[in-house]
């Protein structure tokens, strides 16, 4: 008289087994044709779990609409409750800093700004994050980001020792969904 075991399916798609355990991972390009649909999944994977692990070491390629639409995403999850852990994140660092240039006030170039600010403040990189919002002030003579007091700050080794032990949790958890 015990309950039978719950039936699961194959996991052949790797974003539908992990989207249970509060796991996105992006795609490869991030663009005004894709962004929309990418968006949307993980809306509906952030508002189910308090906390979120996000996973940019597939993107290749983003565009201002998709570094927009990044922000905005990322933006509405820091005023709910729960944590976030970014994996890929030196990776998309890279991508978003290819982007843009101190003094140069290009308007296509602000959203890549502002998602890279808030990329560093997820991290918990608050010197970078500093030096970054004051390098975005100073460009487009605004007033620079302040330093959410709700974000722990931590050292680069931190978050490489986190995200290798979150990339061992998503592994084994693949793992034992396959079997």
């Amino acid at each position: 008289e015990r309950t039978p075991p719950i039936w699961r399916a194959a996991a052949g798609n790797h974003k539908k087994a992990a989207a249970t355990s509060g796991f996105y991972a992006f795609a490869a390009k991030l663009t005004m044709d894709s962004i929309n649909k990418e968006i949307q999944q993980f809306i509906k994977i952030r508002d189910k779990n308090p906390s979120l692990r996000i996973d940019f070491s597939k993107v290749q390629k983003i565009d201002t609409l998709g570094a927009a639409e990044l922000v905005s995403a990322l933006h509405r999850r820091n005023k709910q409750q729960g944590q976030i852990q970014l994996l890929g994140s030196q990776n998309l660092i890279k991508l978003l800093s290819q982007e843009i240039e101190v003094g140069r006030r290009a308007p296509a170039e602000a959203p890549y700004w502002l998602l890279l600010i808030e990329i560093h403040q997820a991290l918990g990189l608050q010197e970078e994050f500093e030096n970054l919002a004051v390098d975005y002030a100073i460009t487009y003579e605004v007033s620079p980001p302040s330093w959410d007091v709700d974000h722990t700050a931590k050292t680069s080794a931190q978050i490489a020792s986190d995200e290798a032990k979150a990339q061992a949790e998503i592994k084994k958890a693949a793992e034992e969904e396959a079997q």
